[in-house]
């Protein structure tokens, strides 16, 4: 009977075990506010401190950019090309002395908040346990650890459309479900990243939860409705900026001038971009270099598989579903993520610099809850090492980060 002890929580937890599983969480919140600390008050965010000036200022344009990097002109007038949600959170930030410090404490707080979700998710759905098996492989098993850490234009950007698709899911499927906030904060997370909004029909999916009643359909539609109607306000501002809702004006800023080859000879998406995303993806290693720490991660990308080994559980209810249901849902989930990743597969850009595959983060979401299906049935023997692993290995990508000056110049 030991033997096939799974990971959830058959009975009612006791007073110690549930006080255990809180210690364990919050603890993987202070890891990740803990590592973000030494570069708090870093500038790492000018493009969207500059545009939340702007909004302040009642102005869709930038006056005077901090950095001209990543920024384009339309009419005399200097804009960014990131949707606006980081923007929008930047906004209180701008208005205290410390603006780089206090917006960074918001990425943190909303890194802290997608890890006690996730937590929230593994609970409903397989037990306090794995509640805590997937506040640990989010937060320290994956690349949310260094995106939180990192802090800057791009990683901040992935922190919040996590936490928009963790808060759409755990609002689309607990039993007393939410399905108008669920697509609300699905389209908030593609306001930070635009890829996040090709998960709303899988996510609508999730909300109907199969059902073939008007309430199921219903649920799907509000899903829907919602996430379209947030994401249309990124239309509107393009629309404003450029004349058009579809012109997003990237090819007109100022990029690094290997993308900007890429760029002009293939244009932003492109098949040709494919292997190359895939290989990086997929089967991406580690670098040697000739200082410490001698073996480094490889900044244009690295296997998803590698940073966060626990994802061989999403596979699990596909092929061995405890229940007929599960194998429908983690279905949704596996079309979710690959729905995102359509967009990074054909983007002009691998992400670089990061730690891992940093657009991984736009579906991360999904495989996680899948994972959660996985697990719920196994002992902590086959659940616990995958994820021990993933964070040895993102615990040395932060070492990495640290190090970074002493050995990136033998990558560059």
């Amino acid at each position: 009977r030991q033997r096939q002890m799974c990971i959830r929580d058959r009975a009612e937890p006791t007073m110690n075990t549930t006080f255990i599983h809180h210690i364990v969480r919050w603890g993987v919140v202070t890891i990740l506010a803990i590592s973000a600390w030494p570069t708090i008050d870093s500038a790492d965010n000018p493009h969207h401190l500059d545009m939340a000036r702007a909004l302040l200022a009642g102005s869709i344009m930038i006056d005077t950019p901090t950095t001209l990097h990543d920024v384009g002109t339309v009419n005399g007038k200097f804009y960014t090309p990131f949707p606006p949600l980081p923007a929008l959170v930047a906004v209180p930030a701008v208005l205290t002395p410390w603006p780089d410090t206090t917006f960074h404490l918001l990425i943190v707080a909303a890194a802290g908040l997608a890890v006690m979700l996730a937590g929230r998710l593994g609970d409903r759905w397989g037990g306090r346990a794995a509640g805590t098996w997937a506040a640990v492989a989010l937060g320290l098993g994956s690349g949310l650890w260094t995106a939180t850490a990192i802090h800057d234009t791009y990683h901040s950007a992935h922190v919040l459309a996590l936490l928009g698709v963790v808060s759409g899911l755990d609002l689309a499927t607990r039993r007393r479900q939410r399905p108008v906030a669920a697509g609300v904060c699905l389209g908030l997370g593609s306001l930070a990243r635009q890829a996040v909004g090709l998960a709303a029909v899988p996510l609508a999916a999730l909300a109907c939860g199969g059902r073939s009643s008007n309430r199921g359909r219903r649920a799907a539609v509000e899903v829907l409705v919602a996430a379209v109607m947030v994401f249309s306000a990124y239309l509107v501002l393009n629309a404003a900026r450029f004349g058009s809702p579809l012109e997003t004006g990237y090819d007109r800023v100022n990029h690094h001038p290997q993308i900007a080859a890429d760029l002009e000879a293939h244009g932003a998406f492109s098949p040709t971009f494919a292997p190359r995303n895939v290989r990086l993806m997929v089967v991406g290693h580690p670098i040697m270099v000739p200082v410490a720490p001698f073996v480094v991660p490889d900044p244009a990308g690295m296997s998803v598989l590698l940073v966060s080994p626990w994802l061989i559980f999403a596979f699990l209810p596909l092929v061995r579903p405890d229940r007929p249901r599960a194998r429908r849902i983690a279905a949704w989930c596996w079309l979710a993520a690959l729905a995102v990743s359509v967009q990074h597969l054909l983007y002009v850009n691998t992400g670089w610099v990061q730690f891992g595959y940093r657009f991984a983060l736009d579906w991360l979401p999904f495989l996680l809850f899948a994972s959660v299906l996985g697990i719920r049935r196994l002992s902590w023997r086959i659940a616990g090492p995958p994820v021990a692993l993933a964070v040895l290995v993102n615990a040395w990508g932060m070492v990495a980060l640290a190090t970074w000056e002493g050995w990136s110049t033998f990558v560059r």
